[in-house]
């Protein structure tokens, strides 16, 4: 893939991603800090803004919420304000990509009606894909250090 001159670098963030950089620091966080600096576009739909309210209400989440001083609400209102929406509409609907977890085929949905050639995952079944029709997936840290660079240059990866 090559980056077209003054065009974002397009990725899709899994939910676990979004969550991690929203609530801790690390390489999550530095992702999100790219696309609050207009230095990548992140893409979801309406099934990964669904599946991201569902997770941010779960118990396990509201002590490190409430020790943040956030709740899902605003997380919410935060995880809308930096992810370009497509609309899937039944679109792709029998894509079949991740082993044993087909809720995650929705990141795969999301990449190739957005024209993303990237997801970013911690997930290990979808990490486990690596490539699918012209997506690469990577996890957190080997978009930082190798396939964002390679993009910036307008590089393959």
């Amino acid at each position: 893939m090559k980056r077209v001159p003054n065009k974002l670098i397009k990725v899709v963030p899994d939910t676990n991603l979004i969550i991690s950089g929203f609530l801790w620091h690390g390489d999550p966080r530095q992702i999100l800090n790219l696309a609050e600096m207009k230095e990548i576009e992140l893409y979801g739909s309406e099934n990964t803004h669904k599946e991201f309210c569902d997770v941010i209400h779960r118990p396990k989440f509201q002590k490190i919420l409430a020790s943040n001083i956030y709740t899902p609400e605003k997380l919410i209102l935060d995880y809308r304000g930096i992810i370009n929406m497509v609309s899937l509409h039944g679109e792709l609907a029998d894509l079949k990509v991740v082993g044993g977890d087909e809720d995650d085929d929705i990141f795969f949905r999301t990449a190739r009606l957005a024209g993303v050639g990237v997801i970013i995952s911690k997930d290990a079944r979808v990490l486990e894909v690596k490539k699918y029709a012209g997506i690469t997936v990577v996890d957190p840290a080997t978009f930082l250090t190798d396939i964002f660079p390679k993009l910036q240059k307008g590089e393959f990866f």
